[in-house]
């Protein structure tokens, strides 16, 4: 379980970084989602694969608002591991 979290880490930072040099621009610094928070999203770039694992776990979302400025989002989601089949 340690492996495939930290292998998703990896893959997030990966994808984060290849969209700041996409367009040659330093990476904005991480808003914290609060519920209710107003969002102005033109366009997702990325967001952070969601981690194997049982619980709440934060996730990243990079994004362009409607006047083409670049944010990324701190927000909480659940992981992928709760469920068995």
């Amino acid at each position: 379980m340690k492996t495939s979290f930290l292998l998703a880490l990896l893959l997030s930072c990966w994808s984060q970084v290849q969209a700041a040099d996409d367009d040659g621009k330093e990476l904005p610094p991480i808003e914290r989602y609060d519920y209710g928070m107003p969002l102005d999203i033109e366009r997702v770039l990325s967001v952070t694969p969601v981690p194997v694992t049982c619980g709440v776990v934060p996730l990243v979302m990079l994004y362009r608002d409607s006047a083409g400025r670049l944010h990324r989002l701190q927000y909480r989601g659940l992981g992928a591991g709760c469920s068995r089949h």
